[in-house]
C-alpha cells in the first residue's frame, strides 16, 4: 500500500511538471487563443467586436536608402521600412499565466491584415514579403515590411542643379472606407525627421532635409477613404553638375572674351569663335538628357545656356563685321594727290590748301614765266572767289589709308566693354536667382 502511494505521488509530480512546461510554450498559448481553428473570427473578418467601430491602423514609414531620382521620367526610387499596427479585439491573455510570454510571432495568413496601397507607386514591389506577424498580450498586431518603392514624383527643376524636391507617399485602403479603417501616423513629423536622418544612407546626389506627416482623405462618389501622407523633402548635391556642366560653359565664355585680343587681320579669330560656339551646342545636347520633357517653369540652367549661346553668337557676328570692315581697306583705291598753291598767287593760299614747294630761278626765261604765271594765278583766285560767293558744292571726302581699320578698332573696343559689362551683370543675376530658393 505504501509503495502504491509513492508511485502515485511520483506520477502526479511528473505530470504536473509536464503540464507546467507545456504552459510555458508558444504552442500552448496558440492553442489557448484558438487562432488556428477559428479562421472565421481571426483571418476572414475585421477583428472588432462591434462592426460599427473602425479599426485604427498606425503607419510608420522610415526610408533608409535613396537609390535614384530620375528627373527625365520624374521617378523616385528608395528603400523603406513600413511598420503597421492595429488592435485585434479577439486576442488577449495574461502573461503571468503563460510564464511571462507577452508577445510572439504567428504566420501572416492566420490573422486579418489591412489592405493598403501607396497611390504614387508606378511599379510593383518585388521584394519578399514578411511571412510573420507579431501579436502582444493586449491584442496589438504588428506588421513589419521592407519595400523597394518606385513612385512618381513631380519634379520642380527651375533651380536645377540647386533644386529641392518634395515627394509625397500617400497610404490609403483600396476596399475599406473611413468608417471601417482609419489610418494614422505612428510618429509625428519631428520624430520622423530625426529617425530618418539617423538611419538614411546618403550615397548619391541627394541629401535628406525633413519629413512632414499629415492626415488626409480621398473621396470617390459617396465613399470616403482615410489617407496618411508622408512628404519627404530632399535637396540635390550640386557639386557634380557644377564641375561637369556649369563650369565648362563659364570657361568657354571666358575663352570667348579673351578671343577679342586675337588680331583681327588673321582668320584664326573667326574659326576659334565658331569652335567655341559648337562646344556650347554640344553641352546643350548633354543638358537635354538630364532635364524632364515637361515642367511648369523653364529651368534656370536652360536660360543660362541660351543667354551664353546668344552672347557668343553676337560675338561671332561682331567678328564677321570687323573682318568685313578690314577687307574694305584692302579694296580701297589709292590716295589722290591734292592741289597746291604758290605763295605768289593773289590773295595767298586758302585755308587747308598746302603750299607748292618753291624752286629757285636759274635763268631769265624762268623769271618771265613766273610773272606770267602770277597773272594766271590772280585770275584763278578771282574765279575761286566768285565760286565761293555763289556757294561751294561740297566735295566727297577722300578716304585716307586704314580708315575702315580705325573704325573697326573703335567698334571692337566699344563692343568689348559692353560685352564684359553684360556678362558680369548676367552672371550676378543668375547667381542670385539660383540661390534664391536656398535662402528662403
Amino acid at each position: 500500500m505504501g509503495m502504491w502511494c509513492i508511485v502515485l505521488f511520483m506520477t502526479l509530480t511528473i505530470v504536473g511538471q509536464i503540464s507546467s512546461e507545456e504552459e510555458c510554450s508558444f504552442h500552448y498559448l496558440l492553442k489557448h487563443l484558438n487562432i488556428t481553428n477559428d479562421k472565421e473570427r481571426f483571418a476572414m473578418t475585421r477583428p472588432v467586436i462591434n462592426w460599427k467601430h473602425p479599426t485604427e491602423v498606425n503607419i510608420g514609414l522610415y526610408p533608409y536608402s535613396i537609390v535614384e531620382v530620375i528627373e527625365k521620367s520624374q521617378m523616385f526610387i528608395a528603400y523603406f521600412w513600413v511598420i503597421l499596427d492595429w488592435k485585434n479585439d479577439f486576442i488577449s491573455w495574461d502573461p503571468d499565466a503563460f510564464c511571462g510570454i507577452n508577445k510572439f510571432l504567428v504566420p501572416r495568413e492566420l490573422l486579418w491584415t489591412p489592405d493598403f496601397m501607396i497611390l504614387e507607386t508606378i511599379e510593383e514591389d518585388k521584394t519578399q514579403k514578411s511571412p510573420y506577424l507579431t501579436i502582444t498580450s493586449q491584442g496589438k498586431v504588428t506588421l513589419d515590411e521592407d519595400i523597394r518603392l518606385v513612385s512618381a514624383c513631380r519634379m520642380k527643376v527651375h533651380h536645377f542643379p540647386f533644386d529641392t524636391q518634395k515627394c509625397n507617399l500617400t497610404f490609403t485602403s483600396i476596399s475599406h472606407t473611413v468608417e471601417q479603417v482609419k489610418f494614422a501616423s505612428a510618429i509625428n513629423s519631428t520624430r520622423a525627421t530625426d529617425l530618418t536622418s539617423s538611419t538614411l544612407r546618403e550615397e548619391g546626389d541627394w541629401r535628406f532635409l525633413n519629413m512632414i506627416v499629415f492626415n488626409s482623405s480621398l473621396e470617390e462618389g459617396n465613399l470616403n477613404f482615410s489617407e496618411i501622407v508622408y512628404e519627404m523633402e530632399i535637396k540635390r548635391w550640386p557639386v557634380l553638375y557644377l564641375v561637369n556642366v556649369v563650369l565648362p560653359v563659364v570657361f568657354f565664355l571666358v575663352l570667348d572674351i579673351f578671343s577679342f585680343f586675337i588680331a583681327d587681320s588673321r582668320g584664326d579669330k573667326l574659326g576659334f569663335k565658331v569652335t567655341v560656339l559648337l562646344a556650347i551646342s554640344v553641352m546643350m545636347l548633354i543638358l537635354k538628357d538630364l532635364l524632364p520633357a515637361m515642367s511648369n517653369q523653364s529651368p534656370l540652367i536652360v536660360t543660362f545656356f541660351i543667354v551664353v549661346f546668344a552672347f557668343m553668337l553676337m560675338s561671332l557676328l561682331e567678328t564677321i563685321l570687323i573682318t568685313y570692315l578690314m577687307e574694305l581697306d584692302s579694296a580701297a583705291p589709292p590716295r589722290k594727290h591734292r592741289s597746291c598753291c604758290t605763295v605768289a598767287s593773289a590773295g595767298g593760299c586758302r585755308k587747308g590748301e598746302p603750299e607748292c614747294p618753291s624752286q629757285p630761278n636759274s635763268t631769265e626765261g624762268q623769271s618771265e614765266l613766273s610773272v606770267e604765271a602770277g597773272g594766271f594765278e590772280s585770275l584763278l583766285f578771282e574765279l575761286r572767289s566768285l565760286h565761293k560767293s555763289l556757294g561751294e558744292i561740297p566735295r566727297e571726302r577722300e578716304r585716307e589709308p586704314a580708315y575702315w581699320g580705325r573704325v573697326a578698332k573703335h567698334i571692337n573696343r566699344i563692343y568689348l566693354c559692353c560685352y564684359l559689362l553684360s556678362v558680369v551683370v548676367f552672371l550676378v543675376c543668375m547667381y542670385r536667382a539660383w540661390t534664391a530658393e536656398s535662402e528662403q
